[in-house]
């Protein structure tokens, strides 16, 4: 069972919803060493094309480990989401430098 577990919530296959799913991915991609799976909903795909409970989007959750976070529209901030999710990346986004930081701490 991987040790982080996200979904990320989309409407449509729209140029919005490819930059958060590109932009998700890049910000697992620096997780510190840790194993990890995401699961990309399309809300259009499973109502059926009728959206029953519109929810704000892009929306990524953290499902695993508990407690449950989540972060709601733009993803490109990658230390904002990371910190909102409680992630700690093994490298930090370009122009960060080339030190492991924990943003819980803000040390780098």
């Amino acid at each position: 069972m991987p040790r982080y577990s996200f979904t990320l919530y989309v409407i449509g296959n729209t140029p919005r919803t490819r930059r958060a799913e590109r932009q998700c991915r890049h910000l697992l991609g620096l997780l510190s060493g840790a194993d990890h799976q995401l699961s990309v909903v399309d809300l259009l795909k499973q109502d059926g094309g009728h959206l029953q409970d519109p929810m704000l989007t892009p929306r990524l959750v953290r499902t695993a480990p508990q407690p449950r976070a989540e972060v709601v529209g733009d993803l490109s901030d990658t230390m904002s989401v990371a910190e909102a999710l409680g992630l700690r990346l093994a490298s930090p986004p370009p122009g960060m430098g080339g030190m492991p930081y924990s943003l819980a701490d803000r040390s780098w």
